[in-house]
C-alpha cells in the first residue's frame, strides 16, 4: 500500500503508463521531443499534446512539462538531441536532465541498442529512414493541401512545419501556441500582420508562402514546386493616375453603367468582406488584394482602397461626388 501511494502519479516524471500507451509508443521508430516528455509524464501525446503545445495545466503545473519541453527543444537547437530521436536515445538523454521514465519503458525499449551503441553505418541508416519518413509525411500534406483555394493562417503555419492541420490544430482543446520557439514566433508575426492588414485571414497558398518567406520562414522546395504561382514573383502594380471621384468623368462607360459597377463593387465588399466605408484604414483592402492575387489578378491594397472609397460614394445617403 505504501508503494502505491509513493508511485509517481500521472503528470509526474516516472508515471506508470497504461498497457495500450506502452505498446503503442515503445515500438514507434522515433519520438519528437514533445512526445517524449509527454510519455515520461504518463500522457498520450495524441490526446494531450496538441500542436506540440505544453501550456496545458496538467503538464505545466503538476509535472513541470513546459520546463522539460523547453529543455528538450533547447537540446535540439544545440545538437544534443535529435528532432526524430529513437526511443532508446530519448531515454538516454532524459536521464541526463533528471526526467525519469517508468521502469516498464526501459524493459520494453532498452533491449534495443541506442544510437551510440550501433555501428556508424547502422546509425546513419536509421537516421536516413527517419528522414525518409518525414519527407513522406510532407508529400502527403502537399498532396492534400497544395491545391486548396485558400488556407487559414493557422493551417499555413502548421504546414510550414510539416504538421497536419487536421489532426494537430483543429482538434486541439485550446488556443495555446506550440512549445517550438520558431512556431511561437511565426504565430506572433502572423497575428500582427493580420491586425495591420498585411495578411489575409484566409490567404491563397501562394500568397501565404510568399509572406512566410518575407519574414524569414521559407517553405521547403517541394511546396514551391507543388503550389501554383508559389515561385512567381509578386507582380508590381503599374502606376495609375488618381481617378476623379465623380464616375461621370471616367472614360469608357456611361454614367449609369459606372454607377451600377460601383454599386456592385461596394455591395460585395460590405456583404462579403465586412468592409467598413467609414474606417480610416480598413484591413479589408489587404484581404481583398490577397484574394485577387490568388486568382492571378494583381491589384495592390492602395489601389483597392482607392476604388472602394470611390464606390462608397454611391451608397444611399451619400450622393455621387459628395465630399467626405
Amino acid at each position: 500500500m505504501d508503494e502505491i501511494e509513493k508511485a509517481p502519479r500521472k503528470g509526474m516524471p516516472g508515471a506508470q503508463p497504461s498497457d495500450d500507451l506502452l505498446q503503442k509508443w515503445a515500438r514507434a521508430p522515433y519520438w519528437s521531443p514533445e512526445e517524449g516528455v509527454a510519455l515520461a509524464l504518463g500522457f498520450d501525446p495524441a490526446k494531450v499534446v496538441m500542436y506540440r503545445s505544453y501550456n496545458t495545466p496538467d503538464l505545466a503545473v503538476d509535472g513541470g512539462g513546459k520546463h522539460y519541453a523547453d529543455l528538450a527543444r533547447r537540446a535540439v537547437h544545440v545538437g544534443r538531441l535529435s528532432d526524430f530521436a529513437g526511443p532508446a536515445d530519448f531515454l538516454t538523454w532524459s536521464e541526463s536532465i533528471g526526467l525519469t521514465f517508468h521502469i516498464s519503458w526501459h524493459d520494453q525499449i532498452r533491449p534495443r541498442r541506442s544510437e551510440t551503441d550501433r555501428s556508424p553505418e547502422d546509425a546513419a541508416k536509421q537516421r536516413a529512414q527517419r528522414r525518409a519518413a518525414v519527407l513522406a509525411h510532407r508529400q502527403t500534406l502537399i498532396r492534400l493541401w497544395a491545391r486548396a483555394p485558400a488556407w487559414t493562417v493557422r493551417e499555413g503555419i502548421a504546414l510550414r512545419f510539416d504538421v497536419s492541420p487536421d489532426t494537430e490544430i483543429r482538434d486541439r482543446p485550446s488556443e495555446t501556441p506550440p512549445a517550438s520557439l520558431e512556431v511561437k514566433r511565426m504565430i506572433e508575426f502572423s497575428t500582427r500582420a493580420v491586425e495591420r492588414g498585411e495578411l489575409s485571414r484566409k490567404p491563397a497558398p501562394a500568397a501565404f508562402i510568399k509572406w512566410a518567406e518575407s519574414i524569414g520562414f521559407p517553405f521547403a522546395p517541394e511546396w514551391l514546386d507543388a503550389v501554383p504561382d508559389a515561385r512567381r514573383p509578386m507582380p508590381a502594380a503599374p502606376p495609375s493616375p488618381v481617378p476623379s471621384s465623380t464616375p461621370e468623368k471616367q472614360a469608357g462607360l456611361g454614367a449609369r453603367e459606372q454607377e451600377s459597377l460601383l454599386k456592385l463593387v461596394i455591395g460585395m465588399a460590405i456583404a462579403g468582406y465586412k468592409y467598413d466605408p467609414d474606417a480610416q484604414r480598413s484591413p479589408t483592402t489587404k484581404e481583398i488584394a490577397d484574394d485577387l492575387q490568388g486568382l492571378g489578378i494583381g491589384l495592390d491594397p492602395d489601389t483597392v482602397r482607392k476604388w472602394l472609397r470611390i464606390a462608397a460614394e454611391v451608397l444611399p445617403g451619400k450622393p455621387i461626388g459628395a465630399d467626405d
